[in-house]
Parts: C-alpha cells; structure tokens; sequence
C-alpha cells in the first residue's frame, strides 16, 4: 500500500538530495497523503519497517521503481544530515565564534551556570552554532590553532579577548 507513495515521494527528490527521517520534504509531501510522519515507529505486528526503520522505508520505495521500470534521481538516505538542513549553515568567522563564547560566559555568570564544555556546546547548538566544540578544537580541524585544541584553552582565549576589548 505505502510503496507507490514512498516511489512517488522518492521520485519528487533532486539530484544529489540528501535526506532523511525529519528532512522538510519528507514532511511536507506526508501532509497531503494518507502517509504518516514515521510509519517505520508503528508496532511490529502490521509494520514491516520495525527493525529497518527508515532505511528500510526508503529501500522499499526504490523496490517498486526498479520492479514498475521507474527511473529514480540520485539521492542520499543512510547517515546524513538532511539537505534542508545543511542549506541551514552559516560560514562563521572567527569573531562570530568569539562573540558566540562570550556571550556564553556572560550568560553562565548572569545565571550562575558552571562553563563547562556541555553546556557550551548546548548554548552555541541553542544559538543555530552548528559545529560542535570538540569538533571545533580538534586538532586537525584548522581552526584549534586559533581556538586551542581543548575546552580549557578556549575558555582562557576568550577571557584574554574579553579582557582586551575591554
């Protein structure tokens, strides 16, 4: 029943699309349909998605193309970050990183947060920051030689550049 409208859904798709469970496009063409948002999480007896969950989904839509003879774009659906959401990111320059942390820090002392690196990281994701910090300080990542390469250097970084704007 669910595999000509998974077809029709994979069909609408662009090359290169990359998309999964919560992708924008998934939802807005169940809006219309009887489909709904994740009929892979429905119970086991009638749902033959349960242990596959979407990939399952997914591959049952490209069964029906390749047995109907339908020509499907070329997308992405396993372990990847929705193309809605990747047109999302920004290009961060190293002030706008600078400017996230200490408005961080100021927070944590206006509210009596501990600055930790968890809960860095939840106020720069809180803040559409989509970098991680650790992916931020890692050391081949080029930007540790500007931020450090662990939480405590970049928390001392910062307060050196808050005490010089100062």
């Amino acid at each position: 029943m669910y595999a000509p409208l998974i077809c029709k859904f994979l069909q609408s798709l662009n090359n290169g699309d990359k998309i999964n469970a919560s992708c924008k496009k998934w939802r807005n063409y169940c809006k219309p349909t009887i489909m709904p948002y994740s009929p892979w999480n429905n119970s086991p007896d009638y749902n033959p998605w349960y242990e596959t969950k979407w990939n399952g989904f997914i591959e049952t839509g490209i069964e029906y193309a390749k047995q109907n003879n339908i020509k499907l774009p070329t997308f992405y659906y396993k372990n990847v970050v929705s193309s809605d959401k990747i047109n999302k990111k920004k290009k961060y320059t190293d002030d706008d990183v600078w400017n996230i942390h200490i408005s961080f820090i100021k927070y944590c002392d206006k509210n009596n947060i501990e600055k930790t690196k968890k809960n860095a990281n939840k106020y720069f994701r809180d803040n559409n920051f989509i970098m991680s910090i650790n992916t931020l300080l890692d050391y081949k990542n080029k930007n540790s030689e500007v931020f450090g390469t662990s939480y405590k250097e970049f928390l001392k970084r910062t307060h050196e550049i808050m005490i010089k704007s100062n």
